[in-house]
């Protein structure tokens, strides 16, 4: 099993709650300039993996026979929405958003909790294109506005517990949890 890490931001985190997440090592406020928002007043969260139940009918017989129940996957849709992405940054975007590979993926306001998951289905964008004048080259340069969204698959529908984390803080402190061996020693659910 791969190591999980979580790259926290150099900003307090707590300004990210809600905002941002994290894929493949990427975090999508810092390296993108995507910030995660709800479609109404609201944010939407599955609160369980999909659910199965395993039955069986007898012929003959009236109802249906229960066993159990399993947990199968945990889908996560994400919108999101961007300003002023760069050409470079949206060809990046797009790589990474390819849906080729399993990776960690976490969110800002729960960074004690890493799922090993992929995109699924094929992340969507709606944007309007403009020229900006970047003053760092002295060059006009063409910049992308809009929003989109995502689906990550977790197929092992259970959070696990970051191997370690790495931040460029003296501390840190999220839920009660003050260093690296207190993170190390959280569950993870699911």
């Amino acid at each position: 099993m791969a190591v999980s890490i979580v790259k926290i931001p150099q900003n307090v985190h707590a300004d990210y709650d809600f905002v941002a997440f994290s894929f493949n090592n990427k975090h999508s406020y810092e390296d993108f300039g995507i910030v995660r928002v709800s479609e109404g007043s609201r944010y939407n969260e599955n609160l369980s993996p999909t659910l199965t139940d395993k039955t069986a009918e007898v012929p003959g017989g009236d109802g249906t026979y229960y066993f159990n129940t399993q947990h199968k996957q945990k889908v996560f849709n994400i919108s999101f929405a961007f300003d002023g992405m760069s050409e470079a940054k949206l060809r990046e975007m797009k790589q990474w958003l390819n849906g080729k590979d399993m990776a960690d993926l976490w969110f800002a306001e729960a960074p004690y909790k890493v799922y090993t998951a992929k995109v699924t289905g094929t992340p969507q964008m709606k944007y309007v294109c403009f020229d900006w004048y970047n003053e760092e080259t002295g060059k006009t340069e063409r910049a992308y506005k809009g929003e989109g969204s995502v689906t990550f698959t977790a197929y092992w529908p259970y959070a696990h517990t970051p191997d370690y984390v790495t931040t460029t803080w003296d501390y840190v402190s999220v839920n009660g949890l003050d260093s690296k061996e207190d993170w190390s020693i959280a569950s993870g659910v699911p």
